[in-house]
């Protein structure tokens, strides 16, 4: 609350200056980055620094592709009913083919 108790602050005002922190490294280098989290990092065969992170996905358990599970008509029914509604708009250009499904270059999408 403000002074007066009515106005929160702004995060502007409310928030320390990270320039100014003294628990903030400010535009850290790349070497100092890379110390940062040397614990953490393996290197792969290419000889390229590697992370892993805790959360692998928040809902993996949601997800469905093409590789672990089939699409059914349902699924087909969902990407038809989004390129139908994006069609026209600058979010994903759009041809429609014979088969009713759609494409992004103007070739039959493959089911």
């Amino acid at each position: 609350m403000s002074d007066t108790g009515l106005m929160p602050p702004s995060p502007e005002t409310a928030l320390p200056d990270p320039t100014d922190a003294d628990n903030v490294v400010y535009d850290p280098s790349l070497e100092q980055l890379r110390e940062f989290s040397r614990e953490l990092e393996t290197t792969t065969e290419f000889g390229s620094p590697a992370y892993v992170s805790e959360q692998r996905s928040r809902c993996a358990d949601r997800t469905k592709n093409a590789v672990d599970d089939e699409f059914d008509a349902a699924d087909h029914a969902h990407i038809e009913t989004a390129l139908v509604s994006t069609a026209g708009s600058d979010a994903i250009p759009t041809t429609p083919t014979s088969a009713g499904t759609t494409s992004r270059n103007g070739t039959p999408a493959s089911r």
